[in-house]
């Protein structure tokens, strides 16, 4: 009993509630912090973390905020990074520069941007006029050709062969880009639009079978057939034209007609995905308009401040669906757990075939313990009531081509417990695609796991190659065990992640595939010390945790914001918990250091 009150007199002293000596340097001293109640109570399901923190950086700041703000809208604006995708040849390639871009501001949030105004675009799909002979799937997103990435989820939309929405009516085809703020409007900003034919590997002659007779014979024989996703048409609304004016009419609907966005199919199947280039570059020889189509009629509405105006503001706002911009903006009091993986690239052996392979990737999130079980329901294909979670995805099939170039980012659904997430891997199987009903024919597998033992944290942000193994029994039942990694960071000279001599034992197909992943996390980021906080009880060590939360203070203020909740309720949960004096001691002036960050940096952007 006495030694608790001693550590709760020097907790009280840390945060200045008492005339006490903290015993802390001057330089980590700080006004006096309000205790919440809540603390006090040790009621912490209920602690309200932003309110915390609006006690401290005042009131001021949430008068700054562009138009009407609700009230979880964090008073502040960091600088923003995204998932960055450079030209080569026929492909985007995700580089580096999204984590260099964190690098360049300082440890205690850098820069703030100047301009905080932030802005809704309301996209309203009102006809799809082309004929593609099957099912289709349109994938909607942002493309920045200033900084050659794109900044959005991607919206999914499935249209039967008649184009009409296979789930709901037309009228739901309604999308919001949200929170843009103005200096990425600034920008070169295109929404572009992916199309994928779904049916037989050979596209139906929709020019010279457009009557009901050949229709129906073409059904019955399709029945016959392996039905596959097939790179189809690809279209591009130039959003940067139409800026000005929807700023100056904001909440306005700007209707165009379908012309503005033509449908155009490659020539070459292989230069699908450099398409949404050529088109921007007006290129006229790679591409021409698809059969029978005439283009995507669309209306545009912007409207100025948060969520809560669209929704006040938009008659049809129960018909939206909500796509997020993929990196997570702190200013923004949001919830977001899951990790983007994008297909880049793959090559496979011919082996014994005449001809090249109609290749495509499957991906599954799995466990890491035998008999590695696929979880169910945390794979999607962009957002909406058309994007279905499944236990696995399928890429689409490219005809002949032993190397082609994929380029398809999916949304994985990752547990939000950090220990269960540690505990996975993904796990990508390759396959040539019959153009007839017959089975297909695997062509290797490859794996990356989510956690690193050898580095103590998530597997980082950042572009991989990995191996692609034979495909047999002894490797499927057993290839973490017997094979610890699968590839290494491209262009990084980071060390392969799990790499060790005992993936000898699985068989190489020395082809490889490239991948990218993006985890856009409120509650963990992949760095060692954050992740040792985080899971403190874990560790038998008490001065491993007090070596982690005494680093912790040092790590980069934007990162710290944006699982600024998660942090917070952590903190606060090791003073309750402990009884160990030192450990308690450096949470408070962790605590101490990172609310005086929170006063620091609001009063220099606002001075």
């Amino acid at each position: 009993m006495a030694m608790a009150m001693v550590q709760k007199s020097k907790s009280l002293a840390v945060l200045g509630l008492d005339g006490t000596q903290s015993g802390l340097p001057d330089d980590a001293k700080q006004e006096a912090l309000f205790y919440p109640d809540e603390l006090r109570t040790s009621d912490l399901g209920s602690l309200p973390v932003r309110e915390l923190y609006n006690m401290h950086v005042g009131d001021d700041a949430s008068n700054q905020q562009f138009g009407h703000e609700s009230s979880a809208t964090m008073s502040f604006m960091t600088p923003r990074t995204g998932t960055h995708m450079t030209s080569r040849t026929t492909s985007f390639r995700m580089g580096d520069a999204e984590e260099k871009g964190a690098a360049s501001s300082s440890n205690n949030g850098g820069a703030f941007a100047a301009d905080k105004s932030y802005y809704q675009l309301v996209f309203d799909i009102k006809h799809c006029i082309f004929k593609a002979g099957s099912p289709t799937v349109l994938l909607f997103s942002i493309f920045d050709h200033s900084d050659n990435k794109f900044v959005t989820e991607e919206y999914c939309l499935h249209l039967s062969e008649n184009n009409f929405p296979t789930v709901g009516s037309p009228e739901d085809c309604k999308v919001l880009f949200k929170n843009l703020s103005s200096a990425l409007l600034s920008h070169d900003l295109y929404i572009t639009c992916c199309i994928y034919r779904v049916g037989p590997m050979e596209a139906p002659d929709v020019v010279n079978n457009n009557n009901k007779n050949n229709d129906k014979k073409r059904s019955q024989a399709d029945k016959n057939k392996m039905q596959v996703t097939r790179p189809y048409a690809v279209t591009v609304i130039r959003l940067k034209e139409h800026v000005a004016g929807l700023m100056a009419n904001v909440g306005q609907e700007f209707t165009f007609e379908p012309s503005t966005a033509p449908i155009c199919c490659p020539r070459e199947e292989s230069q699908f995905v450099a398409l949404i280039f050529d088109l921007i570059q007006n290129k006229k020889t790679t591409h021409y308009l698809a059969p029978l189509s005439i283009g995507m009629a669309h209306s545009l509405t912007l409207y100025g401040g948060d969520e809560e105006v669209v929704e006040h503001s938009y008659a049809h706002y129960d018909q939206l669906t909500v796509v997020e911009t993929l990196s997570i903006d702190p200013a923004f009091h949001s919830d977001r757990h899951v990790l983007y993986v994008t297909i880049h690239d793959l090559h496979v052996n011919q082996r014994n075939k005449r001809a090249a392979c109609n290749v495509c990737v499957k991906m599954q999130l799995r466990e890491n313990a035998p008999p590695y079980r696929a979880l169910p329901g945390c794979m999607l294909l962009g957002k909406g009531k058309m994007a279905m979670p499944s236990s696995e995805t399928t890429s689409p099939v490219y005809y002949h081509n032993n190397d082609p170039i994929i380029n398809q980012r999916y949304t994985v659904l990752i547990p939000s417990s950090i220990e269960t997430l540690a505990d996975c891997h993904l796990y990508f199987t390759l396959w040539h695609m019959p153009a007839t009903n017959k089975k297909p024919d695997e062509r290797g597998f490859a794996f990356l796991k989510l956690y690193q033992d050898n580095i103590r944290q998530l597997t980082g942000n950042n572009e991989y190659e990995l191996n692609i193994y034979r495909h047999d029994k002894k490797s499927v039942a057993s290839y973490l065990e017997t094979g610890g990694g699968a590839g290494a960071a491209v262009g990084s000279g980071a060390s392969t992640p799990g790499n060790d001599s005992s993936s000898a034992l699985l068989k190489s197909e020395n082809k490889s595939i490239r991948i990218h992943l993006k985890l856009s996390s409120t509650r963990i980021y992949s760095n060692i010390d954050i992740h040792q906080f985080l899971t403190w009880r874990q560790h038998e060590s008490v001065d491993t945790v007090i070596a982690a939360v005494k680093r912790v203070r040092s790590q980069q203020f934007v990162n710290l914001l944006t699982i600024l909740d998660a942090f917070m309720r952590n903190l606060f949960e090791i003073m309750l918990s402990t009884e160990n004096e030192a450990l308690l001691e450096q949470t408070f002036a962790t605590l101490v250091g990172v609310l005086g960050d929170l006063n620091k940096n609001t009063e220099t952007q606002y001075k």
